[in-house]
Parts: structure tokens; C-alpha cells; sequence
């Protein structure tokens, strides 16, 4: 009644169900039947019996031998869960329509449509997707359509938290447009964002090399107890990781190798897998696989930047916020050269650094002017926009006041005796103080901003008239920023000497 057409043996076949190419009598549209293998519950509960017998026992060789605190039982139950997960395929459904409207930003990307009025626990029902299995293509676009994965997935864990667990390369298409199909939503796992927000802070803590930092992120995320002995895993620790970045090995650094490096630690500190993260370790390390396969020289680490600098840019979360605040002033003093890496970064220029992004080496072919400028003054970037504008006033006060001391020193040897000048000058010395050192410091970075946004002379004047409708209603709440900041420096020192 409901299919025209369908054969008699399957297309293809997995451990839990059969795939069928059928058309629909409704329409004749071709469409993907999936049904579940009979007696699978039954099978799956004691597969995980069985299982959960052999997680006791290397729970207690573990306990036994090693400082490890990992849950083998909570792991495996977080796996058991998902596993009769897959075994509703309504659910399987209701995945995939979750997936392909929160994948929309992505490019390239295509996930077929489910026919739930076709679909229950053990039949499902989606668009029949036209194209070839990843693996077995052998066109030159094989590659690209690898990063498109890859963009994909760090979209999943880095901005939706809900991601497709199992990204192998059965699960991938290129399609006949050329576009990456992705299918089996069975088994999905999901993030919070106090989690996503530790991830991103810890991939940035890494790359400044700020261990301690890194540590309270792993406690965070569960890697580590709260009352662990931070005096002792953070040399431990950072031994390992400046060992593993150094010299020539840091160019072969990538999740794996790193996650390798990281087990060192497991057996002499409480270190543990939670069970949320079972899942995306094994998502990582199959996703990185599959690039690597391509380009040796692929590091899954390095192409999340561009999603973590955006993150980092346009996120007010309080995590991120310092984690921005740690790039952009790890010496004290605000760095421009930084700011420029992240907003490179943003825009898929990666920078300098052989395992992690170099924030004080800008890459040799950067984001252009007009793109800085374009997303500076975008709905995006009104974070960083409050950080220039601290810096702007902080330059302008300095250029003000310095200013204000020469006209002051002209008037006293123009006018010695007048005894108003003199009176004044005390006050006048307290409310616009001689530039420090700091001051000079503020004045570079000034400086610096101005060159970022206008260095690679891509913002001639055709281009800034065109761009200034958009600009003006930003640039006006910038400069009454930049203003109030200014006044608020004056009567502090005005009411404060």
C-alpha cells in the first residue's frame, strides 16, 4: 500500500537493521527503508549484560593499578543509552529534522527529509539521496567535501551541542551537486554550554600555554575532581604538553596524538572520562581520521579556530569573556598584533603555529581591511567593539592630556606672573597628569587599532562611502562609548586629587 516499488534484498546492511531503495505509490518518489533486524532488543540487552559484567572487571583493575578514576559503568551506560536509542527509528526521525535545521549555516551540507507518515519504531523512511559513499569516491573534490565534514561536525560541538555521534565514512555522501550528504542519525549526544564554553576556553588556554588555566577547564569538564591537587597535576602536566609542542614533533600534534600524550597523566592523577564525552572522543578521533587519510599534514585542532575565535569574539558567556580578555592582555597591556590573529581567524586565516594557532604571529595573508571593518561594526561585533572602544578612549585620554600639558607649560613661560595660571596649575597637573610609560603604551596601541583597520588599503574612499550607511548607526554608538568613557577618566581625577 505504501510502496510501489521495493526489492527484495537489501542495498545495504549493519549490525542493527537492512536498507531498502523503494519508491513511494504516493508519489513516486525514490526513498531509503530502513528496517530494524528482528529480535534486536532482546539481542542488544545482552550484549550489554555481558558488557556490563566485563566493565566491573576492568573497574577494578583500574582501581587496582591506576590513579584513573574513570566510571566504566557510567560510561557504558551512557553508550547503553544511546544504543537503545537507535532502536526507535522515530526517534532516529526526529534527530534527523533536529540535524538539518541546525546545520543550516553550514555550505555544502545536505541531510535528507524523513517521511514520518511512514516511519515507526523499527521502519524508517527517509529521501533517497543520489551520489556515492565518501570513501569509494574518486573525484578531486573528495577533499573538500572532507573539510565540509569537518565544518560541520565543530558547528555540532562547538555552536549547536548537539552533534552526530557517529561520522564514519559510510555515513557521509558526495551527492551528484557535489554537495556532503550526511545520513544515520541514530546516534547523537548532546553538549551543554557551561561544557562547550570550558572546551573552547580550554583549546585557548593550550595554545597560551597557561596550564593552570587549563587544569580548572579539565575540572570543569569533569576530566578532573574539584578538590584534585592543582600544585601537582599543573608541572606534571605542562612537562608533557610543552614536550609533546616543541621542537619538530610539534608539527605531527594533532586530537590524537594529544589525547595520547594526555593519557600519561591518567595514571598517576584522578583523571577520568565523563560519560558525556565518551561519545564525542570517539566522534573526534573517527572525523580526524578520515581527514588525515587525505592530508597527513591535517590538525583537527587547528581548523576549530576559526569557530572558537568567533565564539571568543561574540560570546558575552563570563567563561569566554575572560578567555577573550587572557588573549588580548596575557602581557598586562592590550595587544592589537592578537586581536588581528583572532579576527583572521574568524575569517578562516589560521596564523601562525605549528599545533595551535600563534596569537602573537599573524598569518601572511590575512583578512582584509574591509572584512575587519565589516564584522567590527556588525550585529556580531559588538563584544569586541566595547573592548576598542576602552582602548580608544584610553589612547584619545592620553593625546588629550598631553596636549593639555604643553599648552599649560606654553602659558606659564608666556605669562610667568599672571597669578591665575599659577593658581591653576596644580589642579591642572592633577586633572591632566604627564603621560607615564603606561600612557606610551596606550598610545601604540591606538596606533596599532588604526593600522588594523586600514593596513592592507582595501578601505579606500569609494569603499568606506559605500560602506558608511551600514557603518554610521555603530560608529555613532562607538563614539558615545568612546565619549563617556572620556568623561568618566576626567572627573575620576577631577573628584578623586
Amino acid at each position: 500500500e505504501v510502496f510501489s516499488e521495493i526489492p527484495p534484498a537489501p542495498i545495504a546492511a549493519a549490525s542493527l537493521g537492512q536498507v531498502y531503495k523503494a519508491k513511494l505509490r504516493s508519489n513516486g518518489r525514490t526513498v531509503a527503508v530502513k528496517v530494524q533486524r528482528p529480535d534486536m532488543l532482546r539481542r542488544v540487552s545482552l550484549d550489554l549484560y555481558l558488557m556490563r559484567k566485563m566493565a566491573s572487571v576492568s573497574q577494578s583493575v583500574q582501581d587496582t593499578f591506576t590513579a584513573n578514576k574513570s566510571d566504566f559503568a557510567a560510561l557504558l551506560d551512557r553508550w547503553a543509552g544511546g544504543m537503545y536509542l537507535e532502536l526507535d527509528y522515530v526517534n532516529e526521525g526526529r534527530n534527523t529534522t533536529r540535524f538539518k535545521e541546525l546545520i543550516t549555516s553550514v555550505k555544502d551540507v545536505y541531510v535528507p527529509r524523513v517521511y514520518f507518515e511512514h516511519t515507526s519504531r523499527k521502519v524508517l523512511v527517509t529521501e533517497w539521496i543520489d551520489g556515492r559513499k565518501l570513501a569509494e569516491s574518486d573525484t578531486d573534490d573528495v577533499q573538500r567535501l572532507v573539510g565540509v565534514g569537518v565544518n560541520a561536525f565543530l558547528t555540532q560541538l562547538l555552536d549547536t551541542g548537539f552533534f552526530h555521534a557517529d561520522p564514519h565514512t559510510g555515513n557521509l555522501i558526495r551527492t551528484l551537486d557535489g554537495k556532503l550528504g550526511i545520513i544515520d542519525f541514530g546516534l547523537m549526544s548532546e553538549m551543554e554550554k557551561p561544557q562547550m564554553d570550558a572546551m573552547i576556553a580550554s583549546i585557548i588556554h593550550l595554545a597560551n600555554r597557561d596550564y593552570p588555566r587549563v587544569v580548572e577547564d579539565f575540572i570543569v569538564l569533569d576530566f578532573l575532581p574539584p578538590d584534585v591537587d592543582q600544585s601537582k597535576v599543573v608541572p606534571v602536566l605542562g612537562a608533557i604538553l610543552d614536550q609533546a609542542l616543541e621542537g619538530g614533533g610539534a608539527s605531527e600534534v594533532n586530537f590524537q596524538s594529544l589525547s595520547n600524550e594526555l593519557a600519561q597523566v591518567t595514571f598517576d592523577f584522578p583523571f577520568k572520562i565523563p560519560p558525556y564525552f565518551a561519545l564525542i572522543l570517539r566522534a573526534l578521533g573517527v572525523l580526524e581520521g578520515i581527514a588525515l587519510s587525505g592530508d597527513p599534514q591535517f590538525k583537527l585542532i587547528m581548523e576549530a579556530y576559526p569557530y572558537v575565535a568567533r565564539r571568543i569574539l561574540t560570546d558575552r558567556s563570563p567563561v569566554l569573556r575572560e578567555a577573550l580578555r587572557q588573549i588580548l592582555y596575557r602581557s598586562g597591556d592590550f595587544s592589537a598584533t592578537r586581536l588581528k590573529v583572532l579576527l583572521d581567524s574568524t575569517q578562516g586565516f589560521k596564523g601562525g603555529g605549528a599545533a595551535f594557532v600563534d596569537f602573537d604571529t599573524p598569518s601572511s595573508q590575512g583578512a582584509s581591511a574591509e572584512d575587519v571593518v565589516n564584522f567590527v561594526f556588525s550585529d556580531e561585533g559588538d563584544l569586541i567593539r566595547d573592548l576598542i572602544a576602552e582602548e580608544l578612549a584610553n589612547g584619545i585620554d592620553v593625546l588629550a592630556r598631553s596636549t593639555s600639558v604643553r599648552i599649560l607649560e606654553s602659558a606659564g613661560r608666556v605669562i610667568p606672573f599672571v597669578p591665575v595660571t599659577s593658581a591653576l596649575a596644580p589642579l591642572m597637573r592633577s586633572v591632566v597628569p604627564p603621560p607615564s610609560a603606561t600612557d606610551r603604551t596606550h598610545l601604540a596601541n591606538l596606533r596599532d587599532i588604526v593600522r588594523l583597520l586600514s593596513e592592507d588599503g582595501s578601505l579606500d574612499p569609494s569603499v568606506i562611502i559605500r560602506m558608511l550607511p551600514t557603518l554610521m548607526p555603530k560608529l555613532n554608538s562607538l563614539g558615545f562609548k568612546v565619549a563617556g568613557l572620556l568623561t568618566e577618566k576626567l572627573s575620576y581625577r577631577f573628584f578623586n586629587e
